[in-house]
């Protein structure tokens, strides 16, 4: 049933026009709704599409986050379509359907990007969007907990020295909590992984100071132990306060009310449904379109702004033409293979054996909030492109060389080339997980996760190492599959459509070989043991044809999808301008994962955030507020 937030009234005291109208009560909305109402004199609404459950133990439990996925109370449940490079495997992508959007059921990890990277949106058009135009952002979002000493002798005097991280963890006020857990969150098997990290580093003669392990912090509040996320943080009490603020959740957009004079299009109001009744709310402002890489260019399309040969295929009006919208996906794709663990080396493949132990976790966290569900893994590490010989590099080359001469094409690829070459081309990230993973066996995370029918991971346990591009050169789309508002867009990210994606990722398959044969961390694996999906015969490294094989049975999605809406000049992609103005459209403004040029460092959610704070201070200044 439809529900209206304890924010504000019900939907039968709706009003009939708000000053600002957010789609979308994710992790930007969230963000921009609460900064804007900060101005009693704006009124403000927020549609949420999914229900209110921020009291969810499911939400609030950080060592429950697996269990949010593929279930339709808290996940969209997307699906891609066919991807032609992984022999026509569908690729599940989680997004969150509850308020506070997927900062309600991602995995709590906090990464930032770098400052090159942030640098590359200005170069792409955006000279507004520097590295130092974002750090005050980066800060504004969260207060940062500092670590115990317990941490910093475990744990980081193995690590990076953490200069892409210190400037921001210096934020002291902000509504995101951060913290690195408490003693105890970190065990051996951790500190060897950061060791073993550490004398690679030293060996491929990598940056000291940005490569090689890092332990990031989580947005896990270390008063409560529970999620920390858009909506305990920008939805506090004091926010709950204001009555210039109006949370609707369960209510699906249809469409953005546009309207035409002469040769302007401007924005009416929204059009919605919730709780079986047919809303149309006027925007006296804006309407800031905020529903994340997939909604938001299909609700533009949905309202007749898009491509018109998609449009008129599905009988839509066309009102702005720009074929730019859905395209320019980005996401973050990782080959994830799981090699069996040395006898005696525990994981938590025994809690998909044995659910009872689960059972006995969550009472430990009900009792107290202690035990192993009041933390989540963050063991990580930065690589860069360098770890290929010179030989490998001027392959790597020629196969630039021979991709597309689209002028729109080759700025993005220069872009991400300037990206390798820095000092901090940190352009992959590793991650060490103590679970096996079947991709190849199961269509569904929760499958992945060891709950597949093929039996792939048995009763052995295993240790899975990812390898994330940060930088992925292929690019795909997003577009609606119908006018129904009610069917989910199609998502085709084109994974590993761009050549050089898969000599790069099929090269950090091999590497995978040295990093579990490196001492102290080569002793949690079982000699010549068990590898899903395969491969690392005889206890080798595989050739790079091999390796390549082994790329299309175990690559998926790091859940990051970016850029469907870019923020880019009309002519090279664009779908919004750097004030986050849709293009033809007075009104509109769209700012959340979408706008971004070029996909960022690690979890985008920091980015996310910052960029939503920055979107209201712009929006603050157009408004002369």
């Amino acid at each position: 049933m439809a529900s209206s937030s304890n924010l504000a009234a019900p939907l039968s005291d709706l009003s009939k026009e708000y000053d600002f109208i957010i789609i979308g009560g994710g992790t930007a909305g969230l963000t921009i709704a609460s900064r804007l109402s900060e101005i009693p004199d704006f009124n403000v609404l927020v549609l949420e599409a999914g229900a209110d459950r921020s009291s969810d133990p499911k939400i609030l439990t950080p060592g429950l986050a697996g269990s949010l996925y593929d279930d339709p109370t808290y996940d969209w449940e997307f699906m891609t379509v066919p991807q032609k490079e992984l022999r026509g495997r569908c690729v599940p992508q989680p997004r969150g359907k509850v308020l506070g959007g997927s900062s309600a059921i991602y995995q709590m990890k906090i990464t930032y990007n770098s400052q090159k990277a942030w640098d590359a949106w200005a170069v792409m058009g955006n000279p507004s969007w520097t590295a130092k135009s974002m750090r005050p952002y980066e800060r504004k979002f969260h207060t940062y907990h500092p670590h115990t000493a317990a941490t910093e002798e475990g744990i980081l005097q193995y690590t990076a020295e953490f200069s892409h991280l210190d400037e921001y963890m210096s934020g002291d006020d902000g509504p995101i909590q951060i913290q690195f857990g408490g003693e105890g969150s970190f065990k051996q098997i951790d500190t060897d992984f950061y060791k073993t990290m550490k004398s690679l580093k030293e060996e491929m003669g990598w940056n000291e100071k940005t490569m090689g392990g890092t332990a990031s912090p989580n947005s896990i509040d270390p008063k409560t132990k529970a999620r920390s996320f858009a909506v305990t943080g920008y939805l506090g009490p004091e926010v709950q306060k204001r009555g210039n603020l109006h949370v609707v959740t369960e209510a699906l957009v249809e469409r953005i009310l546009l309207e035409k004079t002469g040769v302007e299009t401007s924005v009416k109001g929204v059009k919605f449904t919730s709780d079986g009744q047919t809303f149309e709310v006027n925007a006296g402002k804006e309407v800031i379109l905020c529903a994340g890489a997939f909604h938001s260019p299909a609700i533009l399309e949905l309202s007749g702004i898009g491509d018109p040969k998609l449009l008129k295929t599905h009988g839509i009006e066309v009102l702005i033409d720009n074929p730019n919208v859905g395209e320019n996906l980005q996401d973050h794709a990782m080959p994830s293979v799981s090699f069996e663990a040395a006898e005696g080396v525990p994981t938590a493949d025994v809690l998909m054996r044995n659910p009872s132990i689960m059972d006995s976790l969550v009472a430990m966290y009900e009792k107290d909030q202690s035990g192993p569900l009041s933390d989540i893994f963050r063991i990580c590490a930065w690589a860069p492109s360098t770890l290929f010989d010179p030989s490998s590099e001027e392959e790597l080359k020629a196969i630039l060389k021979e991709t597309s001469d689209d002028t729109k094409n080759k700025e993005f690829e220069d872009a991400l080339v300037d990206l390798f070459k820095s000092e901090d081309g940190t352009t992959t990230q590793y991650m060490f997980g103590k679970i096996g993973f079947d991709v190849k066996g199961g269509k569904t995370i929760t499958e992945i996760f060891g709950r597949n029918s093929t039996g792939a991971i048995g009763d052995s346990n295993f240790i899975t190492i990812m390898a994330s591009q940060n930088h992925p050169f292929s690019k795909g789309n997003v577009h609606i599959a119908s006018s129904s508002p009610r069917e989910k867009p199609l998502v085709d990210p084109k994974y590993m459509s761009h050549p050089l994606d898969m000599e790069i990722s099929a090269r950090h398959v091999q590497f995978m070989h040295k990093i579990i044969s490196t001492p102290p961390l080569s002793h949690y694996f079982k000699p010549n043991g068990r590898r899903l999906p395969g491969g690392f015969a005889d206890g080798k490294a595989p050739s790079l044809d091999e390796a390549k094989e082994i790329v299309r049975d175990s690559l998926m999605t790091h859940l990051h999808p970016v850029g469907t809406c870019a923020m880019l000049p009309r002519n090279k992609g664009g779908v919004v301008d750097e004030r986050l103005r849709a293009y033809g459209v007075k009104g509109l403004r769209v700012c959340d994962a979408s706008i971004f040029p070029v996909a960022v460092r690690g979890n985008p959610i920091t980015a996310v955030y910052a960029v939503a704070e920055k979107g209201a201070d712009i929006i603050k200044e157009d408004w002369k507020m």
